[in-house]
């Protein structure tokens, strides 16, 4: 693999000399969670921001009672747990309602993941630190991080994964693929691409080429 075939901008420091951030980012079916995994596996440290999203939304009161009043008390499970087929109905059918959800849960998680990388840096115990995300550039967040890698791939191979994954049918994929910003726009600002059309073993090795060269930048800035 050559390296200016995925490196789009000169190697940079970490800007506190302590820590790489990345944020990992790709549309829906492209593997960015599988990528994550990896990279995990590999040694960095990796937060899902889904994860963090959704336990916001169950244990921040004022995200909580933001969405009950726009989104209705049937957001919520008897169990207090979240009614996602509820919410997921009515964010990819309405745009408007999308961002509604989305200037709610974005500004708490932006907040937490601040958090998080603070408390990281002060640890001191890695050098290497990956966020995973879908909306890192709809959010406007980029700019938190030392790197964008965004893992993409043909349309036909993310219907098939999301088809496998989610028992959707192709018209419900189509849809969530239409609410996302197109995976080109993304590409163009991102200083890493992963092409993740081909199977785990290629993703692999991807993952682990720019994994080597983000280890050795951070090590060579402590």
């Amino acid at each position: 693999m050559q390296l200016a075939s995925i490196l789009k901008e000169k190697i940079i420091i970490p800007k506190d000399n302590l820590i790489l951030t990345i944020a990992l980012t790709g549309n829906i079916g492209s593997g960015k969670t599988e990528a994550a995994k990896i990279f995990s596996q590999l040694g960095a440290k990796v937060y899902y921001a889904d994860s963090i999203a959704k336990e916001l939304m169950v244990s921040n009161a004022p995200v909580k009672k933001l969405i009950q009043t726009g989104f209705g008390k049937e957001s919520y499970l008897p169990d207090g747990s979240l009614n996602r087929s509820h919410l997921a109905d009515a964010v990819f059918s309405d745009a408007k309602k999308r961002e509604q959800l989305n200037s709610i849960v974005h500004p708490a998680v932006t907040k937490e993941l601040k958090k998080i990388i603070e408390k990281e840096r002060r640890a001191g115990k890695c050098n290497l630190l990956i966020v995973e995300a879908a909306l890192i550039y709809e959010a406007g967040i980029e700019e938190m991080f030392d790197y964008v890698i965004v893992v993409r791939a043909d349309e036909s191979r993310c219907i098939e994964r999301i088809e496998k994954r989610d028992k959707a049918s192709r018209g419900e994929i189509l849809n969530r693929m239409k609410a996302q910003m197109d995976s080109k726009k993304k590409e163009a600002k991102a200083d890493f691409v992963i092409d993740n059309s081909g199977d785990i073993e290629a993703l692999r090795e991807k993952c682990r080429f720019i994994y080597t060269l983000m280890h050795n930048v951070s090590q060579h800035s402590t």
